[in-house]
Parts: C-alpha cells; structure tokens; sequence
C-alpha cells in the first residue's frame, strides 16, 4: 500500500462532515453567515522522516529580490558557514527555532481565492505535509573576500617571458564567484581594492617587482613630459609605453592608479589626474617592505622625495598599511598591513595588542573597520575585545587588551 492509498484510509476513518462544521462554529458562537462558505479540513502526513522543506525569512528587500526574479545565491565550500548573497550584499545564515508549529499546506485557500458564485458551504481536505518549528534568519554581513589574495598569490604575474613557469591555479571570476563568499557587486570591489588584474580571462596579481616597474614606468614618462600629476594624457601613455608593458595590463594600471577630470589636451586626449592617495600609499610600501622598522624621520624623507612632484605624502596614507609608533626612540614606522592580519576577531585583537600595547581609536580603526559593517560595528568590537581607558596626559581615550593590566 502507497502513501497515497494510507492517506486514503486515514481520512476515510475521520472525514468531516458538513453537520461536524457547523458544530464548530456553534460551539465557536459565530454566526455561519459572517463566514467565507469553505471549510477546509486538515490531514497529517504520517510520515516520520525528517521534513524536506526548510524555512528562510527574508527581509523587504530580499523579498523584492524574488518577486523581481533576481537570483538569492547560497555560496560556501563544505568547511564554510553558508551566506546568502544578492548582487550587491551578503548575508549570513543562522538557525533559529519558533515556539509555535508552522504548519506548511500546499494549496490551501485563502479568503480572498473564495469564489463569489458558491451558495453553499463546502469542504476541502487539506494535507498538512509538513511540521516545523526551526527557520533560517539572514543577517547583513561583511563580505568575506579575504581569501582572495591569497588564492590569487598562487599565480602572480611577473611578466609574459615567465608565463611558462606558472604552476598555481588560475582563477575566472565565475571561479571566484564559487569559492568567495561574496555578491557579483562586493567581488569587483575586492578585486579593485587588491588591484587584481584580468589577464586573458583570468584575475590575477602582479609580482610585487612587476607592479613596481610598471608603475614607475607612468611615473617616470609623467616626469620626463613634465606633466602636472593631475594632467596625464591618457593615450598617450599608453601609446608611449605600450613596447615596455602588454596593453591590457598597461591599461588597468593606469586605471588603478589615476582619475578622469573631465578635460582634454590641445590633441583631444582626455587627461587624467594621479590618484596622490594611492601612488604615495604604494611607493610608501615599496619602501617599507624590505626594510621591517624604519626611523621614522628617515622614513618620511625619503618618502616625500619618492614621489611624483606636486604630491604630498600624509601619514593617513599609511592607514592600514603601516605601525607608526612614536613611543619609541627614536618614533618608527612598521611595515603592517592589514590584509595580512587573521580574520578571525580575537586573533585578530590579540595580534594587534602583542605588537603595540596601547591603540587611539584613529590608529585602531584602519585594522579592524573591515571586520564591522558600519562605525557602530567597530565600537562593538573595541568594546567586546579591548580595555578603554583615559589617557594619562589627557590626550584621550587609549584601547588596551582586555586582560592586560
């Protein structure tokens, strides 16, 4: 006997009748003519394996997102905590339990699918085909792209006479998009923010050197021209540097690094104007990278004379990149970057704390902002993980391990 045919004769034992409805709104003290005229009697599966079906809530906006018939994409290898994403956000999934029984009822009908045509009043078995007391609740979460670069380290880019030695796996952003956790919107800006390029369909980092040559190629053509920074004919850099760097990766660099202005050339060329931010924030990594602590007065020096004329370097330039520690002496500066750090929240803070006993909140925030959604998230994170206190010479408040003395 089918489940079908049991379901048959389980009803049979205990169909309602038309006389056992009335009862009920009798019994109710309810008038039938205020009623809609359906009545719909519910049957249990008896069945007792675990329910297919799974619950997931969803915001407004996810919401828009079905009825619009935009994708809700689940992304995670087997060892990953499952997220949702839409184009743009991330989101994080997580068990909760109800304590009243959601009962889920494959075409019942509603009041509003009554017809207006029916006199009398009639019955519609219904079959309750499941019995659920857990759901899925989706939080809004920061992406998590931090791998990212380290897959992409497998195979860097160091020029085409070296292509031939590349061994480590290359990655289309459909592969990316199967292995980050991520939205379609969040991984462009992952990968802008690592400056990864597409070569040949495949995003992949530059060889540090590499990125380095190229760059002061552009560099050095803007100095030899005598090109204000924030007037960079575009083609023609291109064109002048196309026999050093293939064009694509040309191209993007040039890309990563300056900014349309809206103007153009005597030539019609539209000119672009170097980004100070990040040129200087590179060049300050080309020369904190190999030297591990540098004197910091030294170190400022010979930063400021590294880059292009008419640029100002700035400490905030080093935000996230580098330790500026004044406290010693004499005051140094640490190459330290922030994507290197673990992901993990307390690895994270115990790490900080292990390598600079004190933090301001200025200099705190370039290393954990990432880890919190918004500026609220990172004061829940100092005060989870981290001690305030008042400065001593009254210059403000100072973050120290929680358990430190």
């Amino acid at each position: 006997m089918d489940m079908d045919e049991e379901m048959e004769v389980s009803r049979e034992g205990r169909r309602r009748e038309l006389e056992d409805v009335s009862s009920v709104i009798a019994l109710a003290k309810l008038d039938e003519k205020d009623l809609k005229p359906v009545s719909q009697a519910l049957f249990f599966v008896e069945d007792d394996e675990e329910s297919d079906f799974k619950i997931l809530e969803l915001n407004k906006e996810l919401l828009e997102c079905v009825q619009e018939g935009k994708s809700l994409v689940i992304r995670g290898l087997e060892d990953d905590e499952a997220v949702l994403c839409t184009d743009d956000a991330t989101y994080e999934i997580r068990g909760a339990e109800t304590s009243n029984s959601m009962l889920l009822i494959p075409e019942l009908i509603f009041p509003d699918d009554v017809p207006n045509s029916l006199e009398e009043r009639i019955i519609e078995e219904k079959t309750v085909i499941s019995v659920i007391h857990n759901y899925f609740e989706l939080r809004r979460c920061q992406p998590r792209v931090n791998k990212i670069a380290r897959l992409l380290e497998s195979s860097v880019y160091r020029g085409k006479e070296h292509e031939n030695e590349v061994s480590g796996t290359m990655y289309s952003l459909e592969d990316l998009l199967d292995i980050v956790q991520c939205s379609n919107k969040e991984l462009a800006s992952a990968l802008a923010e690592i400056e990864a390029y597409n070569i040949n369909g495949y995003w992949r980092l530059l060889e540090f050197d590499y990125h380095f040559r190229v760059l002061t190629y552009i560099l050095n053509l803007v100095e030899e021209n005598s090109w204000p920074f924030d007037e960079v004919p575009k083609n023609e850099t291109l064109e002048s540097l196309s026999t050093l760097v293939p064009s694509d990766i040309l191209e993007q660099c040039f890309g990563y690094y300056s900014e349309a202005t809206g103007t153009y050339s005597d030539k019609g060329d539209q000119l672009f104007k170097l980004k100070e931010h990040k040129v200087c924030r590179f060049l300050a990594k080309v020369l904190l990278k190999p030297a591990g602590k540098f004197n910091l007065e030294e170190f400022l020096e010979a930063w400021q004379q590294s880059v292009p004329e008419g640029m100002k370097t700035s400490i905030q330039h080093l935000n996230g990149l580098a330790l500026v520690n004044e406290n010693e002496s004499p005051p140094v500066a640490q190459y330290f970057p922030e994507s290197e750090l673990p992901d993990d929240p307390g690895k994270r803070f115990e790490l900080l704390f292990h390598v600079k006993e004190t933090w301001t909140l200025e200099a705190i925030t370039p290393f954990i902002e990432r880890l919190a959604p918004n500026k609220a998230g990172v004061s829940a994170l100092l005060l989870k993980y981290a001690r305030a206190y008042h400065s001593p010479n009254g210059k403000g408040r100072l973050y120290a391990a929680r358990h430190s003395k």
